[in-house]
């Protein structure tokens, strides 16, 4: 199984801050209008918090995401071409991509918690692409995509088993500190706020200061 370099990484980094800018303005100026075209034919709601009135607040992080996510990776894949990084979609169980001849997972999330993806219960590749974005549902607008790199091979952390359902979560502990790669955002470690000596267990992945 081939594996991901730390070169290659570099290289991500380097280009990544072109991938999210582009990626932000695709979203408001192409994929928010065609998303409104099909959802919203008559075109009577201006912003997507009204295009998503009809769905319950408690599905609605999980709604945006999956209306999103196909249209997002696809054009992310494409700025990364453009940027002469080799990655092609290769959507099969357990894997989304191959980047640099490695398959990856690809796992998005808007959900506003900071520290946790949600999957289907199928085996996947270990090396993973995770992002995290944010929609502003008032201005139609991309406010970040974090991005980040991991081999879950090389982890504590691992997917949880389904329970109930297909979907399984994945939460990086804070053993994995080190084996996170960031190309968009930073990952930190959260001190309780009784004892500040001891972290959550759990690492936070957020924006960094402009």
């Amino acid at each position: 199984m081939s594996n991901i370099t730390l070169e290659q990484i570099e290289q991500l980094k380097e280009c990544m801050p072109r991938v999210i800018n582009k990626l932000k303005l695709s979203f408001k100026n192409d994929i928010v209008p065609l998303m409104k075209a099909l959802r919203d034919p008559r075109g009577t709601n201006e912003t997507l918090r009204g295009v998503f009135s009809d769905v319950d607040s408690s599905q609605l992080i999980q709604e945006m995401t999956k209306t999103f996510s196909e249209a997002i990776n696809s054009r992310f894949y494409m700025y990364l071409e453009e940027e002469g990084i080799p990655i092609e979609e290769d959507a099969t169980v357990g894997s989304d991509a191959k980047i640099f001849n490695t398959l990856v997972e690809d796992k998005n999330t808007c959900s506003k918690s900071n520290d946790s993806w949600t999957g289907n219960g199928y085996k996947k590749t270990p090396w993973h692409i995770l992002k995290r974005c944010s929609i502003n549902v008032d201005t139609n607008e991309l406010e970040f995509c974090l991005v980040y790199v991991v081999n879950l091979d090389t982890c504590v952390s691992s997917w949880t088993e389904p329970k109930g359902s297909n979907y399984s979560t994945l939460k990086i502990v804070n053993e994995d500190y080190d084996k996170i790669h960031c190309l968009s955002g930073k990952v930190s470690k959260i001190s309780h706020k009784k004892n500040l000596t001891k972290f959550k267990k759990y690492l936070e992945f957020t924006p960094t200061a402009d």
